[in-house]
């Protein structure tokens, strides 16, 4: 599949592309719906996987209280911490604690240090979601496939 380059549209062409772009992001958002039905269903999609997101770092939601009383009392302002609507994000306060000279410096070679923020600190639950197959997580799939063959595990 190939689409023109926006760079090589003329102003027509962008005004024509834009009017009907919701129709090409409903198709999309359509077909990755049912693409992750088929696959959750056990479906198979060729050259694509149900899979899981990034992980990310998320506040404790029962230590929130806790943290904001731990970052403020090393000195961080409440502005700071609470910019409007809603507290800051973890790498954010990461940031702000560095800024301060705060943060642990983790030597070469060395595990990273336990940081004032690690009491506070969870992960997120990643979303699935339809990712394309690595070729090389393929490649180690038959790899391990040639082993069970070989040696019967």
């Amino acid at each position: 599949m190939s689409l023109k380059k926006p760079e090589d549209m003329t102003p027509e062409q962008l005004a024509m592309a834009l009017r009907n772009a919701h129709v090409l992001e409903t198709w999309i958002l359509a077909v990755k719906s049912h693409a992750f039905d088929v696959l959750k269903n056990g479906g198979t999609i060729p050259g694509f996987k149900l899979g899981y997101g990034p992980k990310k770092r998320v506040w404790k939601f029962a230590m929130i209280e806790q943290a904001v009383k731990t970052l403020e009392a090393m000195g961080v302002k409440h502005e700071e911490l609470f910019p409007p609507p809603e507290l800051i994000s973890l790498p954010k306060a990461e940031k702000v604690l560095k800024d301060h000279g705060l943060w642990p410096a983790k030597k070469r070679g060395q595990q990273r240090p336990p940081t004032p923020l690690d009491p506070f600190t969870d992960y997120s639950i990643p979303e699935p979601r339809v990712l394309p197959v690595d070729a090389h997580e393929d490649e180690i799939d038959n790899k391990r496939t040639d082993a069970e063959r070989e040696f019967g595990t």
